[in-house]
């Protein structure tokens, strides 16, 4: 008999004998110092009773395990009856395991009993009759835990809401391929530099939408699913979404220190964002390993960078790929009198990119410099002192560059916070599968940044999404199922039994919990440290139009004077 053999048999007639006290159970029994105990199996010459097995798997965390999953198997069974739905699916899936042992037998020049002997083998059992009765548990279990999810769903939302902060974002992304990793010196092609300020351009005209913008321009469009073919929507992102840091924690930043929108209520969590993610205020780290430096959480997420619109202007104009140096000149005096080299760094659109938006922070973009009429500039003066682009929509533009992976320029919207009081649950109001009855109700329709869903195929894949998303984010949901099926059942279970039970389901939520609190700090950390050399880097090494536009020496014409000063 193999492992996976004996393990059903062992706990299974464990829990469904001596456990559930079922009568119509029997088996072989042995008498011990005057004991009589039932033998729940027998491997080899050892028998082993209730007793014996329960000191033997509870010692450790795998049979402490095992007593939950043989347990929890009992329950399924006793509240899920066996439909006739459960049987078809059952069968079809025996039908599917038969017909592959035909096939592979044909192929390998085999017989039927040898490839199903083999494909049994695989999956643990003898035989059909026990495969069966594994595919049988297995869609008990779908269909119960399904009804388990629907019927709780309401307050499985609102308790996701509460610990996941989920948004729904939007976002375009103008890629930088040749950018590098320089916080101070990177370099970007004419022709990126080109499309940057033609895509903030696009967004800053009332004719396109911020969605539109994104069909058309942005470089995450690889694939059907790319946000780009959604209209730039990239659906629900929330605090175990594994998007760069430089997208997730600025959009968490931007929420929690500086939306001054007057519909935010009370957060969940807390007030701050180091609440939400249960960080201290401050923490201390290794700067270039010498001395100890103490950040602030708040001053290093909340700062924002200006990108003023004639800076887009004057980017724009930068098309050459290898501008002209004034001169046959191969190096110049910067303003502290230190000789360096004219490479591409020192390329006015790389002047820009690095001055303006090398910035893994948050930036926005400004009106200064901005001559014609456009309502997508609004005032939001926790941002700026002076109005920044919105999406359209009365959402702030956020900017940042992000490295390494999904390299480039993001412009990421916000088009549903989970704070905003203005709908108590978002969820619910993403997850529908009704659409608008009319095209003009479909445009007005804010859940979708396309705007053209003609059916309900759009709005049904959203809402799987959604319910997956909700119930996915307890990783250890089957507990609360069998807590409630404990609590309901009739089935009676030795309560030294439970009581392992109940401090294996503790130890492995502790454990997880703890884990990802962990891992989020120390991404967190590892961010705020980003900014914080970031911020050190620029101040000391980065060069500006000052730079090379000295006193001594003029290396590029045309460059505004406003730049120079």
């Amino acid at each position: 008999m193999n492992k996976r053999i004996i393990t059903l048999s062992l706990m299974g007639l464990l829990t469904l004998g001596t456990l559930t006290g079922c009568s119509d159970v029997k088996a072989e029994k042995v008498t011990t110092d005057g004991q009589t105990k039932e033998v729940i199996v027998k491997v080899g010459d050892k028998n082993y009773t209730a007793d014996d097995l329960f000191a033997e798997y509870s010692g450790t965390t795998s049979g402490a395990s095992a007593y939950y999953n043989a347990i929890y198997d009992v329950l399924i069974r006793e509240a899920q009856p066996i439909t006739t739905t459960i049987t078809n699916a059952v069968n079809s899936r025996i039908d599917d395991f038969t017909e592959k042992a035909k096939e592979q037998a044909s192929n390998n020049s085999t017989t039927y009993k040898t490839e199903l002997s083999a494909l049994l083998e695989d999956e643990g059992v003898n035989n059909l009759k026990e495969l069966r009765e594994i595919y049988t548990l297995d869609e008990q279990k779908k269909v119960y835990e399904d009804k388990y999810y629907d019927d709780n769903m309401d307050s499985l939302k609102l308790e996701y809401l509460a610990t996941k902060t989920p948004y729904h974002v939007s976002h375009i992304l103008v890629k930088t391929d040749n950018a590098g990793s320089s916080l101070y010196k990177g370099t970007i092609t004419a022709a990126e530099a080109t499309k940057i300020s033609s895509v903030i351009n696009s967004l800053i005209d009332d004719k396109f939408t911020f969605g539109q913008v994104a069909k058309e321009n942005s470089e995450d469009n690889s694939g059907e699913d790319s946000s780009a073919s959604y209209f730039g929507d990239l659906g629900i992102m929330d605090q175990d979404t594994s998007f760069v840091s430089e997208f997730k924690y600025n959009v968490f930043a931007y929420d929690a220190y500086l939306n001054d929108s007057e519909n935010i209520k009370p957060r969940v969590a807390g007030e701050t964002i180091e609440q939400e993610l249960n960080l201290d205020k401050e923490f201390n780290f290794n700067y270039d390993g010498a001395s100890t430096n103490t950040v602030s959480v708040e001053d290093a997420l909340s700062s924002v960078n200006e990108i003023p619109y004639k800076v887009v202007d004057y980017l724009s104009t930068l098309t050459e790929e290898t501008p002209k140096v004034n001169g046959n000149v191969k190096t110049y005096e910067d303003a502290n009198g230190n000789v360096k080299d004219v490479d591409d760094s020192v390329y006015p659109r790389n002047i820009i990119f690095n001055t303006y938006f090398n910035d893994h922070g948050i930036s926005v973009i400004t009106n200064e410099g901005y001559t014609e009429d456009s309502t997508k500039f609004k005032e939001f003066p926790r941002l700026s002192s002076k109005p920044i682009l919105t999406d359209g929509n009365n959402n702030p533009i956020l900017v940042t560059r992000a490295g390494s992976s999904y390299q480039g320029i993001h412009f990421i919207t916000i088009n549903k916070s989970p704070f905003d009081g203005n709908d108590k649950d978002m969820l619910a109001y993403y997850s529908t599968e009704n659409i608008p009855s009319t095209s003009t109700d479909v445009s007005n329709d804010k859940r979708f940044i396309t705007a053209v869903a003609s059916n309900n195929s759009t709005y049904t894949e959203r809402a799987k999404k959604v319910k997956d998303a909700v119930k996915g984010f307890d990783p250890y949901l089957n507990y609360r199922i069998y807590e409630d099926l404990v609590a309901e059942s009739n089935v009676e279970i030795k309560e030294e039994v439970k009581s392992l039970i109940s401090k294996y389901i503790n130890s492995q939520r502790a454990q997880t919990a703890y884990t990802n609190e962990a891992s989020t700090t120390a991404t967190l950390k590892s961010f705020v440290q980003l900014l914080q050399l970031q911020d050190a880097e620029k101040a000391a090494k980065q060069v500006t139009f000052k730079d090379i536009n000295n006193s001594k020496q003029k290396l590029f014409d045309n460059i505004p004077d406003w730049l120079l000063a």
